[in-house]
């Protein structure tokens, strides 16, 4: 069996690091939603989401939006830039 990462201790330190950035950037979708306990006449479940106050308010749509603009698009590029940039001053 080829273990790849076992001999790149390195690789780790990236993996936890895209790790923590998704946890940070995906925890606050859990207060986006509040659960609602009511019977619903067609299909007989007890339970749904409704959206909370917070997804509606026009501050965090902004924020939101800009977020997902900057942790999508813009960190990605400057990471490839910079770690490409890394790899490309130890081969020289």
């Amino acid at each position: 069996m080829c273990d790849s990462l076992r001999h790149r201790a390195k690789s780790w330190k990236y993996i936890l690091y895209v790790l923590g950035i998704s946890c940070f950037q995906n925890f606050r979708k859990f207060f986006e939603f509040d659960v609602e306990k009511q019977k619903h006449p067609i299909s007989n479940a007890t339970k749904y989401l409704r959206e909370d106050k917070l997804r509606s308010n026009l501050r965090y749509i902004r924020f939101e939006e800009t977020e997902e603009l900057l942790m999508l698009a813009v960190l990605p590029i400057a990471l490839l830039i910079f770690f490409n940039g890394s790899i490309w001053l130890q081969i020289r």
